[in-house]
């Protein structure tokens, strides 16, 4: 437990170095992510997410391009706070993981609640996804896994 919430937030990063890699990875993919959600969101909506938005009116189809281009700002603010993280407090990498992962799992409850009708299947945003939480939980994984060098070390 004192990885996930360590006494001292230093910069030493105590895990596994694939964690370390996952985490930047997950980052990039998520700044390139939530960046084409907001510059090319009608591309995004109807094509990753397949949200018929030929079956709403103008203004509804609208309000859910604007409610998906605010939502993808709130991802991008995470990035920027872990590339603080990253850059100045590594020992919170950790608990970054644990946040993206209760963000990412809060969002698909969400839609559980409320689903979209969607005319097929799956969307393959739903599968990309699905990648990046299992790249989310195995880094957390390996993050918390310390390396022998940090045996003992809080």
């Amino acid at each position: 437990m004192t990885s996930l919430f360590p006494r001292t937030i230093d910069n030493v990063y105590r895990g596994q170095w694939l964690g370390l890699a996952l985490f930047v990875l997950f980052l990039a993919v998520t700044l390139i992510k939530g960046t084409n959600s907001i510059l090319n969101t009608r591309a995004v909506v109807t094509g990753a997410d397949a949200i018929p938005l030929d079956s709403y009116g103008a203004a509804s189809a609208e309000a859910v391009l604007s409610l998906f281009a605010l939502l993808s700002v709130g991802p991008l603010v995470l990035v920027l706070l872990s590339l603080i993280v990253l850059v100045r407090y590594r020992a919170m990498i950790p608990l970054m993981f644990l946040v993206f992962l209760a963000e990412y799992w809060g969002r698909r409850a969400l839609l559980a609640l409320n689903p979209i009708d969607r005319p097929e299947g799956a969307p393959i945003g739903l599968y990309i996804n699905l990648a990046l939480a299992a790249v989310l939980f195995i880094g957390l994984l390996l993050s918390l896994w310390t390396r022998r060098a940090h045996r003992g070390v809080a």
